[in-house]
């Protein structure tokens, strides 16, 4: 059976993930095998605005995509996870017996893919450019667990790096070749170029940037032109802990230039802010930030290029902070934003519109987990 140290964790870890979006996890919290028979119809919730034509949610047992009109139109009687194919016919998810599992939408049909009782399997995401691949953590030891390779078909899958587990979710550029993520306490930055198994360390000082400036690094995410990579860092002068802050890198790889954005007071907590999650024509990115001033919390949008910002904050009680239940969603055409905020009690669903960037409800059943953007 698997180790109780490690599933205790893990526990705690997908149940702060389905709580806060915080934890390593893009998934909601581990699920029990969903039965061979499809679930029945589910009642098809209100019509949203146009704007919002092919955002797919979860919702009632089902999943569901709203249409050009704004009606809502129904996918499958199913849904698990938050991990949808390309194709849009299958998900991956995690189940109570930590293994990773398929869901065929077709007919809600379920495969464990990983079968082990010995280890634990986590977070799986669709490789980019590998059909029928995904990225799993293995083992986490209150991080993401040892990046792997599963391949479905493939009685075993591969662990690419066994001696580091990632501490956030590691970055696959969307190219399919490139690994980037962080481990350690002070979060050592490195690249994997595959199928080699070889950890590259990130050199700030090539970009021009004094490495003993930065304490962290780490939440990692390449533009879509993958030319770019962008870091959620802790900096700190010397030991005057005043000046910590935590700020956005993005790094230019091709021309070796780096930008700082938006720098913080973090809120003294434990954990590391969420990845950010850049717009499909890659001129912004959303991040959920962690300050220490709870107004300014909520949704943060930034120009790619450093030349605007934006908060996006919504309706909550006074001394609480607003944090991410999952990534923020793009339209395909980067002109509208989806997402989800909690506020520790309760939770809820808005989009604001690119360039205007006033939230605006969702018209989503309450318990809606966003999915996908797809047109």
């Amino acid at each position: 059976m698997k180790h109780r140290a490690t599933l205790a964790f893990a526990a705690v870890l997908l149940l702060a993930c389905s709580l806060t979006g915080n934890a390593p996890s893009v998934a909601p919290a581990p699920v029990a095998p969903l039965p061979a028979s499809p679930a029945p119809e589910s009642a098809a919730p209100e019509a949203a605005p146009s704007a919002l034509h092919g955002l797919i949610f979860s919702a009632a047992g089902g999943l569901w995509q709203i249409g050009p009109d704004g009606n809502p139109l129904q996918l499958a009687a199913c849904a698990r996870g938050a991990a949808l194919s390309p194709d849009g016919r299958q998900m991956l998810y995690t189940s109570e017996d930590f293994d990773i599992y398929l869901l065929e939408l077709s007919d809600c049909s379920t495969q464990n893919l990983t079968n082990s009782p010995e280890q634990v399997e986590l977070n799986p995401r669709w490789w980019p450019g590998l059909t029928g691949a995904a990225l799993i953590g293995v083992n986490p030891e209150y991080d993401a667990g040892k990046p792997a390779l599963l391949q479905i078909g493939r009685p075993d899958y591969q662990i690419i790096d066994p001696e580091v587990s990632a501490n956030d979710l590691p970055a696959i550029r969307p190219d399919g070749q490139v690994l980037a993520y962080a481990f350690g306490y002070e979060g050592q930055a490195v690249f994997i170029t595959l199928p080699s198994p070889d950890r590259q360390p990130l050199d700030l000082a090539a970009f021009g940037l004094n490495p003993t400036e930065f304490r962290r690094l780490d939440s990692p995410a390449w533009s879509p032109d993958g030319r770019k990579l962008a870091w959620v860092v802790s900096t700190q002068q010397g030991e005057d802990y005043a000046t910590a802050r935590i700020e956005l890198l993005i790094l230019d790889l091709e021309a070796r230039t780096a930008l700082r954005l938006r720098p913080y007071v973090p809120l003294g907590r434990g954990g590391w802010p969420p990845a950010p999650v850049w717009s499909p024509d890659g001129r912004w990115l959303a991040l959920n930030p962690w300050p220490e001033d709870p107004t300014s919390s909520g949704l943060w949008v930034v120009a790619a290029d450093g030349s605007a910002e934006f908060t996006l904050t919504v309706p909550h009680p006074a001394n609480t902070w607003l944090e991410q239940l999952a990534p923020p969603l793009w339209s395909p055409d980067s002109s509208a934003l989806a997402f989800s905020l909690t506020d520790g009690t309760t939770s809820s669903l808005w989009w604001a519109e690119t360039g205007v960037w006033q939230p605006q409800t969702l018209p989503l059943p309450a318990e809606a987990q966003l999915i996908d953007w797809r047109r």
